[in-house]
């Protein structure tokens, strides 16, 4: 815990995990920023409209029709 090997993740919904920490540590660079993993599905829609170039509507029909959550 004092090398940061073990860090500990503050998640948006208010709970926290335990996750690994980065093994290589610097001497002149102590700054390490973690970030939790993202939810199931928070990126589903920016995937779809950025990379696969569909429209919002495309992905709204998706939705509705249960193939995406």
């Amino acid at each position: 815990m004092h090398r940061n090997m073990v860090i500990e993740l503050k998640h948006p919904d208010g709970n926290s995990t335990r996750g690994p920490g980065n093994p290589i540590k610097l001497t002149r660079n102590n700054e390490e920023s973690f970030s939790p993993a993202p939810a199931l599905g928070q990126h589903t829609d920016a995937i779809l409209e950025e990379l696969l170039n569909y429209t919002p509507d495309r992905v709204l029909s998706l939705r509705q029709n249960g193939v995406i959550g």
